[in-house]
């Protein structure tokens, strides 16, 4: 996993980019052999040591710190305060301490030396070996990198011991920074192989980092650590090939993502990649991205290698789309390694834009009767007319000035009681049943109540023109009284126009009060004219 380093501004700002996640609190586990342990610092926020950690501090029973002016954190002691706990920086501090230098929430433990403050000082790490086995190999990977501000030289050289109190040297990993201060990042990837060490199963190891002062005279550089990994590796084991995870994520506005392929030991190796087919990702599209290939691994070098591709930000609304990188064939003294595939999601970070429509918009149907709306997310905002006519979810008609639609949903009633007069803004998808076009609520919410209604539509006959609107008709009869139930259930009845002899359904909800009611009287059935008064609808028995 690379991060990017550039200097910023004239303060000479240390900005980084990352995408693994490692928790920095627990201690770190030698589970197996060939298996890379790893500490990232992502969650770290430069506010001390203890042993029972909160978000954003570190685990003193998995480092120690020595050198201070505050004093020394050895393991299982507390440091919240002062030099341990300088807080998040970008760099360019003067004050000594331990920080955690932090750019768009990746981090890394950065220290600084000043005249009472890690010159001399260390940091060490405690490992453990949960391999179920003796660990005779330890190879030891990290990202190094000092801030060369000052004319002062430093060093931060490595060290490792079984008891942490008789250490070893590796002169491989040592770093002196230049005497003469030019502004310059260094940043360099360091590793080595520890052999000829014995950490039995169950026992404890230890990393130790020593600072201290070199040449030159004045304030001091900036150092920092990250990306650390620690692999088990069985001297007889062949040196396997593998990305350092599976998966990574990231947001389409990170700009950029990194990924890791790591060879388990020191051995000369190449190493084919490629994008998999499966990748829902463009390159061109999604990201720009030149895949290296072959990856060269050669003896004594580098045994995690990098490599970056640049993410395209775009306002389209879509899917999270995925890259797949995969190891084809490894030639050499190597082998393909178990995580031989890293799906790297990218998070697609575009809201959706909810279009806020008339309601008249969503009625158009093709020549089928079908309306050309269905499937629509849509913000609409209007009256309520008429009641629930739900039991369990929502049943009502809005009308705004355009027209008028039916809101359905038959399980969820969002908290809200249908009352007649109130505005609603009403945010869902729009859909048809039996030719009735509906909006079905993923959310709505009460503008204003007690809103006048508009006067009934005067209709001789219905037609989807009618269609949830509000009309009055003196223009029909009853057909057949024996229809009209009055028992307090949903019925219908059917009414005769007197001037076509169109026969229409009138539905008697089991929600009004009407349905309660015995029939009008046998004057205001046949042939006399009834007044009705309603919301149109359509219930056909076929779609639409």
């Amino acid at each position: 996993m690379n991060k990017n380093f550039f200097i910023a501004g004239i303060s000479g700002a240390i900005i980084f980019a990352a995408v693994l996640h490692t928790n920095v609190s627990a201690q770190i586990v030698i589970t197996s052999v060939g298996t890379p342990e790893s500490i990232d610092f992502t969650g770290f926020d430069g506010s001390g040591f203890t042993p029972a950690p909160d978000d954003g501090q570190l685990s003193s029973n998995t480092w120690e710190v020595t050198g201070f002016s505050d004093g020394n954190v050895l393991f299982g002691d507390e440091g919240t305060t002062g030099d341990f706990a300088r807080g998040t920086t970008i760099g360019g501090e003067t004050e000594g301490g331990i920080y955690a230098a932090t750019y768009g929430g990746d981090v890394a433990l950065m220290l600084q030396p000043v005249d009472d403050d890690f010159t001399p000082g260390s940091l060490t790490l405690r490992i453990k070996n949960g391999s179920g086995t003796e660990i005779e190999q330890l190879d030891i990977d990290y990202l190094l990198y000092n801030f060369n501000d000052q004319d002062r030289s430093s060093s931060l050289n490595f060290s490792y011991s079984n008891d942490n109190i008789s250490f070893t040297d590796v002169p491989s990993l040592n770093y002196t920074s230049p005497e003469t201060g030019d502004f310059s990042l260094f940043f360099e990837f360091k590793n080595a192989s520890l052999t000829g060490i014995s950490i039995p199963d169950g026992e404890v190891f230890y990393l130790r980092w020593t600072g201290d002062d070199v040449s030159g005279s004045g304030s001091r550089d900036e150092f920092a650590l990250d990306l650390i990994y620690v692999t088990a590796v069985d001297p007889g084991d062949i040196p396997a090939v593998s990305f350092s995870t599976d998966a990574i994520t990231v947001n389409e506005s990170d700009l950029s993502a990194d990924f890791a392929i790591q060879i388990s030991s020191s051995s000369d190796c190449s190493a084919n990649i490629s994008v998999g087919a499966a990748s829902t990702a463009s390159d061109g599209t999604d990201y720009s991205f030149s895949l290296v290939s072959p990856v060269v691994f050669l003896s004594g070098g580098d045994m995690i290698q990098f490599q970056s591709m640049d993410l395209l930000e775009d306002t389209e609304d879509e899917a999270d789309e995925t890259l797949i990188i995969e190891i084809d064939d490894v030639t050499g003294t190597c082998e393909i390694g178990t995580s031989s595939t890293i799906t790297i999601t990218i998070i697609d970070n575009d809201e959706t834009v909810i279009p806020a429509v008339d309601i008249i918009d969503v009625h158009g149907e093709n020549g089928n009767g079908i309306c050309t709306s269905i499937g629509e997310l849509v913000s609409i905002t209007g009256i309520v007319y008429g009641i629930n006519l739900s039991d369990d979810g929502l049943e009502f008609t809005l009308i705004d000035e355009t027209a008028g639609i039916s809101v359905f949903n038959a399980a969820e009633d969002f908290g809200y009681t249908v009352t007649e007069g109130d505005e609603l803004n009403v945010i869902g998808t729009i859909a048809q049943f039996n030719g009735l076009t509906q909006i079905i609520p993923n959310n709505l919410s009460v503008l204003s109540s007690g809103n006048a209604l508009e006067s009934p539509v005067d209709v001789s006959d219905l037609d989807e023109s009618t269609e949830s609107d509000l009309v009055v008709t003196n223009s029909y009869w009853i057909v057949d009284p024996a229809q009209w139930l009055g028992d307090g259930s949903t019925f219908n009845v059917e009414m005769i126009n007197t001037v076509n002899s169109t026969i229409i359904i009138m539905r008697i909800d089991n929600n009004t009060d009407i349905s309660n009611m015995p029939p009008p009287p046998p004057n205001q059935i046949a042939p006399a004219f009834i007044t009705i008064t309603g919301l149109g609808t359509q219930a056909d028995v076929s779609s639409p």
